[in-house]
């Protein structure tokens, strides 16, 4: 079936005096460059996603593995600190054993000794044996209970015999007065400047290992606090060792975040920025951070026996500049691909597009009045095809205008209308044979009501030209067919008719409802001596609308039910049923030729009943 609205012809006006700017358009509209166009634009994306998904994964893989070298190298410079604190703990064991320093225990109760030059020269003479046994070591400090302090350098020694004449830093004085207070007996001290000394007017930046002095042989009392002090040389060949690169930066802090020392010198004796500090839960792994307007990568890990932290940052362009090689040598190897492509497509597209230009020529100057034009053919491929079916369609285009669309329009009409005609004569046949019936039996009355009825029938079937109708009218066009059956079997007929209001303005074909319910009279309970009952109801069900007739009549056979079902689901509508079931057939024609979505139901079971269903779907 061909339809005008689905063939669009078009006939080129003649081109005269085409400027450069409409040709540059006519051009561009040639599907050679529009292949052209179309395989560039997706070589240029798929090769740039490409790019830069190895861009991504290259950068990635490279910081991974970064990542995990930089860690082992925290964690060995983290193992060599704690043994580079070990090494001063055991100084102080040292220190405990010195036969000169448990002589100066024994005298401390002396108060000629206390105070005196002796006692002084004692603790200089181990100081020096210590800080000659590592060459880290800067200084020994000891105040004891009274606040005498002695001191022994590399270069001179001395003594206060008041701690607060030697200008300690406040941390040292802190410990000092708070001696007994000590939650751990060894302390990490920060970097700070080295106490003012007689011969220096420039101190060192040194920190500190402070230790409460307990004589183990005088009932464990507190006899002092001393502080090794330790240059920045170990530490900072320490630090330096850590880094991964020489743009990279190394913080070592205590476990008060006061910097003991910074790689980069700016921080070193400092409290650490809030925005170098490490989020929780990152110890041995990475995150990003901003600092002094550029990116890092921040690494964190922690000495537990020193009881401090290392925050190694790394610049983020440590990671990016071999990810960015990596990517130069795609795009590289992606700027030849296109190149190639371009080359290849503009001899491709030129090659398969040309029959096509010619093909459109052909159609653009075919119209409804010109259905002459013709393809020259030449070769098999799908250019020539469609050259072929262009051809073929043009030799039955006029044809099948003329013949086979209007044929169709007239022939749908004639058989709708001849479906729907088809039921009165049956109808009326019945009808008049049941006033025949009832007249012999009964008075006058009932001749009138049945009279009154079929007029009515005959009326509503007659009455214009419209294929379809609403369910309101339906329902009083049963009402009457009903009236009159009611008058024929009397008693032995109840029917009730259930049709919601909200229902009553759906459309459906003219004449459904009656041949429903004749079916179910005649079929049902023309033999039967007691009440039948029959139910005509409509509801709404997930987008559909169903009218169900039920009866509770003698029910149809098994054989004969599936027979009349496989009539009814047949994709045609040719009228093959039997005369019996002609209204079924029917309705179930003009179901199929009005709706696109409906169709007929039957379901049966003998001496049981038969329900009929009118399924139309309303969403169409």
């Amino acid at each position: 079936m061909f339809c005008y609205n689905t063939i669009i012809i078009s006939k080129v006006p003649k081109q005269e005096g085409i400027g450069p700017m409409t040709l540059k358009r006519i051009r561009f509209k040639k599907i050679r460059y529009k292949m052209l166009f179309a395989v560039l634009i997706l070589m240029i994306l798929s090769l740039s996603f490409v790019a830069v998904i190895a861009q991504y994964q290259a950068q990635k893989k490279i910081r991974e593995q970064s990542l995990r070298t930089n860690v082992s190298l925290m964690q060995v410079g983290v193992e060599n600190m704690e043994a580079s604190y070990e090494q001063l703990s055991d100084l102080y064991l040292s220190i405990y054993l010195n036969e000169n320093f448990q002589y100066f225990l024994q005298q401390r109760s002396n108060d000629s000794f206390a105070g005196s030059r002796s006692y002084f020269d004692v603790l200089k003479s181990v100081f020096l044996s210590c800080i000659s046994s590592r060459s880290d070591v800067y200084s020994m400090i000891y105040v004891d209970k009274k606040g005498y302090l002695t001191y022994t350098t590399r270069d001179e020694a001395g003594h206060y015999l008041s701690y607060e004449d030697a200008l300690l830093p406040e941390e040292y004085a802190d410990l000092i007065q708070n001696g007994s207070d000590w939650e751990k007996n060894q302390i990490l001290i920060p970097t700070h400047k080295h106490m003012p000394l007689r011969n220096n007017a420039h101190p060192s930046e040194v920190y500190a290992i402070a230790r409460n002095i307990i004589n183990t042989q005088y009932h464990f009392e507190e006899e002092g606090t001393m502080f090794i002090t330790v240059d920045l040389s170990r530490m900072e060949h320490l630090a330096e060792m850590m880094k991964p690169d020489p743009s990279a930066r190394t913080v070592i802090c205590d476990a008060k975040n006061r910097v003991i020392y910074d790689t980069a010198k700016q921080l070193t004796g400092l409290q650490l920025p809030e925005d170098l500090k490490p989020p929780e839960g990152t110890e041995n792994s990475a995150w990003d951070l901003d600092w002094d307007k550029e990116r890092y990568v921040g690494l964190f890990a922690r000495a537990e026996a020193m009881d401090c932290s290392i925050i190694m940052l790394i610049p983020e362009s440590v990671y990016t500049a071999d990810a960015l090689s990596v990517s130069s040598g795609i795009m590289l190897g992606a700027v030849i691909i296109i190149l190639v492509s371009v080359a290849i497509t503009v001899y491709v597209s030129g090659t398969i597009s040309r029959p096509i230009e010619q093909l459109a020529t052909v159609m653009n100057t075919s119209g409804i009045k010109n259905l002459s034009n013709r393809v020259e053919i030449s070769g098999q491929d799908e250019t020539a095809q469609m050259g072929q079916a262009f051809n073929s369609l043009m030799d039955h285009l006029k044809d099948s205008i003329e013949k086979e669309y209007l044929m169709a329009i007239k022939q749908r009409d004639t058989i709708i209308k001849a479906l729907q005609e088809q039921i009165n004569p049956h109808f009326l046949y019945n009808v008049l044979q049941s006033i025949s019936s009832m007249a012999a039996l009964h008075g006058v009355s009932d001749v009138v009501t049945m009279a009154n009825a079929l007029g009515n029938i005959l009326r509503y079937n007659i009455r214009g030209s419209d294929f379809r109708a609403s369910l309101r009218e339906e329902a009083a066009h049963v009402e009457n067919y009903l009236a009159i059956q009611k008058i024929r079997f009397g008693s032995r007929l109840d029917y009730q008719i259930f049709i919601p209001e909200y229902l009553m303005n759906e459309q459906i074909p003219r004449v459904t409802l009656q041949p429903m319910v004749e079916n179910a009279i005649v079929h049902g309970f023309a033999d039967k001596t007691e009440t039948g009952h029959i139910y005509v109801t409509a509801y709404m069900r997930e987008g559909c609308l169903m009218i169900e007739v039920t009866d509770d009549g003698n029910g149809i056979e098994k054989e004969s039910l599936i027979k009349l079902q496989e009539e009814l689901s047949m994709p045609d509508i040719t009228m093959i049923t039997p005369a019996e079931h002609i209204g079924l057939s029917n309705l179930n024609a003009r179901l199929k030729l009005l709706f696109k979505k409906a169709r007929l139901e039957i379901d049966s079971d003998v001496h049981e009943g038969t329900v009929i269903r009118v399924i139309i779907r309303t969403e169409e």
